[in-house]
């Protein structure tokens, strides 16, 4: 179950980066910000990126939440105490296959129909997700580091 941990932690990380590299003005996979909006976000009535504070704050707790699977597996300290580490974890599981599924809603897709977004998340933003809260299920469930 550590290397589910460890995964989880870094696939986390690096996406907790990139919103940071985006809230410092980078672009990619853009190339412009209008590109960078359709492609990372797209909004319909959304044609330009998120302030750059808003931006920072999904980054930390992305970055927060990458931190849980290491304190779950005791590969790092605890930071917070068991019960509010089992409350986050069981939370994060529901955030990321609640973000996996809706992703496949009518309601999300009519909202967030811009291309490349659209294909994108199906074929990968939603599907991730749901592997991100199975993971989490995961070492909640089968982890016996924890009881």
């Amino acid at each position: 179950m550590e290397f589910i941990a460890v995964i989880l932690s870094l696939v986390l990380f690096v996406i907790a980066a990139l919103h940071l590299y985006w809230a410092l003005g980078g672009l990619w996979p853009g190339i412009d910000k209008a590109s960078l909006t359709r492609t990372v976000i797209g909004a319909t009535n959304m044609s330009t990126m998120p302030p750059a504070w808003l931006t920072v704050a999904v980054s930390a707790c992305i970055f927060a939440a990458s931190l849980f699977p290491l304190m779950w597996e005791n590969l790092m300290p605890d930071l917070l105490p068991k019960v509010i580490l089992l409350l986050g974890m069981w939370v994060l599981s529901l955030v990321f296959i609640g973000r996996g599924i809706a992703g496949y809603q009518p309601f999300f897709r009519k909202s967030n129909s811009e291309e490349p977004f659209a294909s994108l998340n199906r074929k990968y933003f939603s599907p991730l997700c749901l592997l991100l809260g199975g993971g989490f299920i995961s070492l909640v469930l089968f982890s016996g580091t924890r009881t």
